[in-house]
Parts: structure tokens; C-alpha cells; sequence
């Protein structure tokens, strides 16, 4: 027997599982804990033959007790679905992940959040818009939410930082490895007065995919989305797309025509998202 905690360790950590194999598997055998031990045709059927084979030769050799120790000394948090404290807006979305791993301040996670997004390369315009909008939100108590990434996300952040307040990180790599490397003070300075997150499991690396599905984290925590500067095909869009999928409010700040970067805030405007060009126009809204 497992508990409910290992059982849900144990689907966290398994290769290939992921969230929504786990929320199918929830459902059919109502616990994580009988998931994880399940051996049927029925658990073959939801995870396919590969990843079915390559689950049950994990089991042999992973102990969900012994992580879970390891977690605990490597001071991480991890949050299951079952937690009490799992973020209820997470909650909310089509495939929230199967445990939430954290440093820091747990209690913030589901404090009221604005997530704030844009290119990695932004220009002077997008980097001053994005220190007015986020001045304007801590001010009035909303928790910033963002990816660590270079550009809008780190401008975000420090805004956060230098104002003495919490910020969120959400990362596409375990909690325990800080991406990009360059960023090591501002995810120490983030873990004293914030909180980093990710569904990945500590100890595993960046990956495309994991900066892919985290974005839907950034969005799903948050209340609404504020989208600085973007291309229109980008990881900014994506993350926009996973808000509009997920019901939350889109904000975009609108630009100049000629630059490229304003092309993905420009749409996102002319398919229904609300210009912002100040944080109080979003404050009424939200409200």
C-alpha cells in the first residue's frame, strides 16, 4: 500500500505519465494511490502499451517514501491535488499538474496574481511599459506572476524585487535548477520574498516542452494576463492562447504597426483583448 501523497509522488515522477494521463487515471481508479499500484488492462488501455511497460519497470526500482525524505531535505514543497493548499485556480484548468513543486512561500500561490508576459528581446518602449504596469499593480496588492525567462519576465520581476514585494517564477525545469543559469541571483532573491514553482519534478532540466506546458502554469495561476511585446508566433502567444483557452482575462499593451514585436499585443486586441495603457484600466476591469 501507498499513501495518497506517495501515490501522487509517484505519477509526478514516472516518465511519460503526465497530467492528463493522471487526471484519467483519478478518475478511473478514484485515488492516486490505487493508481499508482493499479496493473490492469485498463491502466495499459490509458497509458498505452510503451509508457505502460516503462511505468511498471519504474515502480520496481522508485520509492515514493524515500523522495518524498529527499524533498524535505532539499527544503522543496510539493503540493498534490488532494493539498489543501494546491492553488485553487490551478484547479480550475483542463490539466492541472499532478504536483506542484515549490521554494519559498507556498501561501502566496493563491493569493490574487497577474501574470506578466512578452519577448525575450523587448524594446525600450516594452521595458517601460512593463515597469508602469507592474509599479501600478503591487501597489494596489496583486502578486506578480511570470517565467524567469530573459526580457518582459526579468523586467517584471526585479520591478517586484526592488519594490521589496513577492513575485512568482514558474519555471519549465525542476525547482531545484535555476533557468537561465544567468539568472541565479534573482531566483535566490525570488525564493526570500517570493515563491519559484513548476510541475517538473526536482533534479530534471529544461526542455522545450517544459517551458511549453509551463506557460499554461503562468496563466492558470493567474487572474488575468498582461501581454507586453511579442512576435506573433511565439512563446508569448502561446501562453496567451493557454488564458483565452483557460477563461481568464487578456490584457495586451498596444504598439507601433512597424515593429514586430508589437504584432502579437496588436492581434490579441483585435480579436477581443483589452488595450492597457495603464495599470489602473486594469484594476477597474478587474474589479
Amino acid at each position: 500500500m501507498v499513501s495518497e501523497e506517495e501515490g501522487f509522488i509517484g505519477l509526478s515522477f514516472a516518465p511519460g505519465i503526465g497530467p492528463m494521463r493522471a487526471k484519467a487515471l483519478l478518475k478511473e481508479y478514484g485515488s492516486a494511490g490505487a493508481a499508482y499500484l493499479a496493473k490492469d488492462s485498463i491502466l495499459k488501455h490509458i497509458l498505452g502499451l510503451k509508457i505502460y511497460d516503462n511505468f511498471i519497470k519504474f515502480r520496481k526500482s522508485f520509492n515514493p517514501d524515500r523522495q518524498i525524505e529527499k524533498l524535505k531535505q532539499q527544503q522543496i514543497f510539493f503540493l498534490t491535488q488532494a493539498d489543501k493548499k494546491y492553488p485553487k485556480n490551478l484547479l480550475q484548468i483542463p490539466d492541472p499538474p499532478i504536483v506542484l513543486y515549490a521554494k519559498g512561500n507556498i501561501e502566496l500561490l493563491n493569493r490574487p496574481q497577474i501574470a506578466v508576459i512578452g519577448t525575450r528581446q523587448p524594446t525600450a518602449y516594452g521595458i517601460s511599459s512593463t515597469q508602469q504596469l507592474v509599479a501600478g499593480l503591487i501597489k494596489q496588492g496583486y502578486i506578480i506572476t511570470s517565467g524567469l525567462a530573459l526580457g518582459i519576465d526579468t523586467v517584471a520581476h526585479k520591478v517586484v524585487l526592488k519594490s521589496k514585494k513577492p513575485t512568482i517564477a514558474v519555471l519549465g525545469c525542476g525547482v531545484d535548477i535555476c533557468y537561465p543559469r544567468s539568472h541565479q541571483a534573482i531566483y535566490n532573491e525570488i525564493i526570500k520574498a517570493g515563491v519559484v514553482v513548476s510541475e517538473t519534478a526536482p533534479g530534471a532540466d529544461i526542455t522545450r516542452a517544459g517551458i511549453i506546458t509551463r506557460n499554461r502554469i503562468v496563466s492558470g495561476l493567474s487572474k488575468a494576463i498582461i501581454v507586453i511585446e511579442g512576435a506573433r508566433k511565439s512563446g508569448t502567444m502561446i501562453t496567451a492562447r493557454f488564458a483565452l483557452e483557460q477563461g481568464k482575462d487578456v490584457y495586451a499593451v498596444p504598439g507601433p504597426i512597424t515593429s514586430d514585436l508589437s504584432d502579437g499585443p496588436n492581434y490579441l486586441i483585435s480579436i477581443g483583448a483589452t488595450p492597457v495603457t495603464s495599470a489602473q484600466n486594469i484594476i477597474e476591469t478587474l474589479l
